[in-house]
């Protein structure tokens, strides 16, 4: 199956690459990322998306082991993009004919670098996490603050609080 052409050039991405719920990410940013996606493809690099949409007690446990020393670099709850549907984390295939075999030597992730940085988006190499990538304006817990308190004042389940979100943004 394909996901629909986005604006880099009607390019299409094999759904085979998506490991996250599409329906838990704005959409403006879920088209970004399926045409960062393919324009790496058409360059000759399979990035499987493998993280999205975090929510606040899963974002914990991540911050709870990379402080024990158990897991990576992960910011407290309410201060990850992910948490408001605004980032990924991406997995570089170094065979794709075989399915996902992750390699993670940094060189392998200047592809997506270059992509999302032309895609508008923001790139995780600056601050350390070369498989991230997320929407701009939204990257420092000063600029998510408001996005915590639109979060925290809307009632209804995840994906009400993350529509709040989104049309704040």
């Amino acid at each position: 199956a394909i996901c629909s052409p986005g604006f880099l050039g009607g390019l299409s991405v094999p759904t085979e690459l998506i490991r996250v719920d599409l329906d838990f990410v704005m959409p403006a940013f879920r088209d970004r990322m399926l045409d960062v996606l393919a324009a790496c493809r058409a360059r000759g690099a399979d990035y499987y998306w493998t993280s999205g949409t975090r929510f606040w007690a899963e974002q914990h446990q991540l911050r709870m082991l990379w402080l024990s020393g158990a897991g990576g670099k992960a910011a407290p709850a309410g201060y990850s993009a992910h948490q408001y549907g605004l980032a990924g984390d991406l997995t570089f295939d170094a065979s794709p004919a075989a399915g996902l075999q992750p390699r993670w030597d940094a060189a392998d992730y200047d592809i997506l670098g270059e992509e999302s940085t032309r895609a508008g988006l923001v790139w995780g190499a600056s601050f350390q996490d070369r498989l991230h990538v997320q929407w701009p304006g939204y990257v420092t817990g000063a600029e998510l603050a408001p996005l915590r308190a639109v979060w925290q004042a809307t009632t209804g389940d995840n994906l009400a609080r993350l529509k709040a979100c989104w049309a704040y943004v």
